[in-house]
């Protein structure tokens, strides 16, 4: 009897990966415009990103879980519906921000047969819409407590560390029975190692110092938005036969 081919996947990180920037700091500095977000949760916001570009804080797991939090309580007290809607409409007002290469990348994954899959630490509110329009079915992303359609101002599921990557990638390779041998990965700091570790085909885009580090350690190819991209990422495929 014939043993039916497990199903190959890319896994991809989202901020500084498909896209400049971070949607982690963006979305609430937006939703602080259309009043839907408390201002001290995003001053908050702003001085642990200073700390951590001034390198006061270079453990991006601390600096991404306190950030969590303070998303968590800035959206503390507003209504979920006008939140996700505002993630839709966030995501039409800023197409911009993907990378040059990001669609022509998927495009490659999807004519190839690979599932495509984001793990991201920004929020649901805004991730989920940015995967509709990216046609990525299957991703994971940071969610947070809403009772009667109301934030609470805790924290449900935080994507944005090692730990909870590293989780929600064991439940989808379980739910879609995926070969990580024969699947990809992409991120830009050292939490996205949790997938970068277990996929056959492991990318480090634009990466931070760490991250930097770690890929040259193991070996893993760099890419950046520079128009070698897609080049890069087709000769590592075909070194592994998928092509």
């Amino acid at each position: 009897m014939i043993a039916m081919a497990k199903t190959k996947a890319a896994f991809f990180d989202v901020d500084g990966t498909l896209t400049r920037g971070f949607y982690i700091i963006d979305f609430p500095e937006y939703l602080v415009k259309k009043k839907c977000f408390h201002p001290p949760a995003m001053k908050r916001i702003r001085s642990l990103l200073y700390q951590y570009r001034k390198n006061k804080e270079k453990n991006y797991g601390k600096f991404a879980t306190k950030i969590v939090n303070a998303i968590a309580g800035g959206f503390e007290g507003f209504k979920e519906r006008r939140v996700r809607r505002l993630g839709g409409r966030y995501n039409e007002e800023h197409q911009e921000k993907l990378f040059g290469f990001s669609k022509k990348l998927l495009g490659l994954f999807r004519k190839e047969k690979f599932i495509l899959m984001a793990i991201s630490g920004s929020p649901e509110e805004v991730i989920s819409p940015f995967c509709k329009k990216m046609g990525i079915r299957n991703f994971a992303a940071t969610s947070f407590v809403a009772k009667n359609g109301v934030y609470t101002g805790e924290v449900k599921q935080n994507c944005a560390v090692f730990e909870t990557k590293s989780n929600v990638l064991k439940e989808l390779v379980r739910k879609h029975d995926i070969d990580l041998t024969q699947s990809a990965g992409f991120g830009d700091t050292e939490q996205d190692a949790a997938i970068l570790n277990q996929a056959g085909i492991p990318f480090a885009v634009s990466p931070n110092a760490e991250l930097t580090r770690i890929a040259k350690k193991e070996n893993w190819p760099i890419i950046r938005d520079d128009g070698n991209a897609i080049e890069t990422v087709k000769k590592r495929l075909k070194q592994k036969t998928f092509l």
